[in-house]
C-alpha cells in the first residue's frame, strides 16, 4: 500500500500549500496532484494485476474515493487561483492594478485576498 501512502503525502502537501497560496505554489500543487493521482492509478493497476479480492479492493476503496474527491476540490481551488492571477495580470497590463508589498516584502507577488489593488 505504498502507493496509497504516497498519494496521501502528496495530498497533504497540496492542502498545506492551498492554506497559504502564493503564485509559485500553483505549480507545486499541480505537481503534487499529479503525484497523488499517479500513485492512485498505480495502486489500482497493482490490485488488478494481482487479481485482488473484493475484500482487498474494499479495504482501499474508501481511501481512494476520499483522495480523488480531495484532488477534485483542490483542482477547483487551483483553477480559482489561476483565474485570479490571470485577471490580476490582465488588469496590471492595462494599468488598472498594482501590487503593494505585503508581509513578505512583495517578493512572491500578489496573493488572493492579499496586498493587491485593482482599480475600477
Amino acid at each position: 500500500m505504498a502507493n496509497l501512502e504516497l498519494a496521501r503525502q502528496a495530498m497533504d502537501r497540496v492542502r498545506a500549500r492551498l492554506l497559504a497560496p502564493a503564485p509559485d505554489s500553483i505549480g507545486d500543487c499541480l505537481e503534487d496532484l499529479d503525484i497523488a493521482l499517479d500513485a492512485l492509478r498505480a495502486l489500482v493497476r497493482s490490485l488488478e494485476a494481482r487479481r485482488a479480492t473484493e475484500a482487498e479492493r474494499a479495504a482501499v476503496a474508501k481511501d481512494v474515493a476520499l483522495l480523488v474527491e480531495e484532488a477534485k476540490q483542490a483542482s477547483a481551488l487551483l483553477k480559482q487561483a489561476a483565474d485570479y492571477y490571470a485577471e490580476w495580470f490582465e488588469a496590471w497590463k492595462s494599468g488598472r492594478a498594482s501590487y503593494a508589498p505585503g508581509g513578505d516584502g512583495g517578493e512572491s507577488g500578489p496573493t488572493p485576498g492579499g496586498a493587491l489593488s485593482v482599480e475600477g
